[in-house]
């Protein structure tokens, strides 16, 4: 084993390279539906849901001591680690400089002997949920590390410094001991004041949800079915209480934020602006945050020195996670320099590990959320189909109400026609759950465990949940979206 950190923290040099980037691309996509709808997919317990963790030379490490041995080091000298959390819709890979030279965290090991730590989490969940694993994920971190931790350093990416900042909140709370080692916290693009976009789309599902138009009420649902943790940004909500309570259309819903900086970290925003000029900057920012929302600005009383906040001009969001001068700044104000003495190890029985997460798990949760998308569409447009015929049929009801020979006709067209459209629309729920059982059925056979004959061992393959029939109930409403 090699005594020095692996800079590039990427998967084993044999693995092809464009396998490595199909790999990156089918992460990416994955992240961004959790982003979208994680909360949903976590809540169905989709496989496609991806649980907070260590990610280390691109698989997933748990936290114990063995495992971590590999990634921090034996060695008696106390270790500090730099933890690095990604933001919304996005992997570790992040923070992967364009040119191939690794990233923030093999510079700081290089630079001040921190052993970095990366880690992936589901972005579509609510940020207090979020922030509550992560603390979870640190104290075990703490408990399980096979050397001494002499500090703990926090850097977070957009969502993953709210992140940050919930652990910490919950953390105080609790009084655990591994917010005791946390002594610096670095926010980079970080909308500590909400994010206006995610405001802006606030207001437009409730004008969509209020014009009496079943198309247009549809697409408003559709919008509202985004994740609680996207909703979460437009206000930076760190705790549950903040989340549940009404929010403005479009306005911040409070300015002050009701959860502080704790007073005990060293804090340094790290924010982006595309546009010199200032009122460009304070309404766009980077793209996505402006920069009062970067900065923190509005808060007096946060414990954040001047010089610890700075704003990068001509500087995008995403490029803010991958920069050299991003770097630079944040390297002039680590602190005190420490000579790279770290003996983190390039863990080769990683390689062993399988990735993250098994092929057949993901693929039972693309099949669930194929099944659930068929599911749900299925009800939706039937609701919508069910809306706009009733017009017409409302308009020849109301003319031949006068006529009894007419109505009578009227009324048997219109409940044919209706008890037609709900078999359709029930056959098509029948054969999605009948798909969906025999795939799942299909996927229990190929990743059974096999004799050695070479046969399927079903008395050990892994049960399948049962798929549960189509509701009779043919006008039964789709899941309603969890409330924020």
């Amino acid at each position: 084993m090699s005594d020095e950190p692996d800079e590039n923290d990427e998967p084993d040099e044999n693995d092809e390279p464009d396998k490595r980037g199909k790999n990156d691309t089918l992460e990416l996509a994955i992240a961004v539906l959790n982003g979208a709808v994680g909360d949903t997919l976590a809540r169905r317990g989709n496989g496609l849901a991806t649980t907070l963790g260590l990610i280390h030379n691109g698989r997933e490490m748990p936290i114990d001591s063995e495992a971590l041995r590999g990634v921090l080091g034996a060695s008696s000298a106390p270790a500090t680690l730099a933890v690095f959390v990604h933001g919304l819709m996005c992997t570790e890979t992040i923070w992967d400089f364009p040119d191939g030279s690794g990233d923030y965290g093999s510079r700081l090991a290089r630079d001040v002997g921190a052993i970095p730590l990366r880690l992936r989490y589901n972005s579509g969940l609510p940020i207090p949920d979020n922030g509550a694993a992560l603390d979870a994920w640190l104290s075990g971190l703490v408990a399980a590390s096979p050397r001494p931790i002499a500090e703990i350093v926090l850097v977070g990416y957009s969502m993953g410094g709210l992140v940050v900042r919930a652990a910490c909140h919950t953390a105080s709370l609790g009084q655990h001991a591994w917010l005791q080692l946390v002594r610096r916290c670095f926010y980079v693009g970080t909308p500590h004041r909400g994010a206006p976009l995610e405001r802006a789309g606030r207001l437009l599902t409730r004008v969509l949800g209020a014009i009496p138009e079943p198309t247009t009420r549809l697409v408003g649902e559709l919008a509202d079915l985004r994740s609680a943790g996207l909703k979460d940004l437009g206000d930076a909500d760190l705790r549950h209480e903040e989340r549940a309570r009404p929010k403005p259309a479009l306005r911040l819903s409070d300015a002050a934020h009701p959860v502080p900086l704790l007073p005990e970290i060293h804090h340094t925003l790290l924010a982006g602006t595309l546009s010199a000029e200032p009122w460009l900057a304070s309404l766009f920012g980077d793209s996505l945050v402006p920069v009062p929302s970067g900065t923190f600005a509005g808060r007096d009383d946060a414990p954040i020195s001047p010089e610890n906040v700075v704003v990068f001009p001509g500087m995008s969001h995403v490029t803010l996670a991958h920069d050299a001068r991003v770097y630079d700044a944040l390297l002039a104000r680590w602190g005190d320099r420490a000579t790279p003495t770290s003996e983190a190890t390039s863990d080769t029985s990683t390689n062993d590990r399988p990735p993250v997460p098994g092929p057949s798990r993901r693929l039972r949760g693309l099949l669930d959320l194929a099944t659930d998308v068929v599911e749900h569409g299925s009800r939706a447009v039937q609701e919508v189909h069910e809306a706009t015929a009733a017009r017409p049929f409302d308009i020849l009801t109301a003319i031949t109400a006068g006529s009894p020979a007419l109505a009578a006709p009227t009324a048997i067209v219109r409940a044919v026609h209706d008890a037609s459209v709900a078999s359709v629309y029930a056959s098509i729920r029948l054969v999605n759950a009948a798909v969906s059982a025999a795939g799942g059925a299909a996927l229990d056979l190929a990743h059974a465990p096999r004799d050695d004959a070479g046969e399927p061992s079903p008395a050990d393959a892994p049960p399948r949940a049962a798929v549960e029939p189509p509701a009779p109930d043919a006008t039964a409403k789709r899941d309603e979206p969890s409330s924020d």
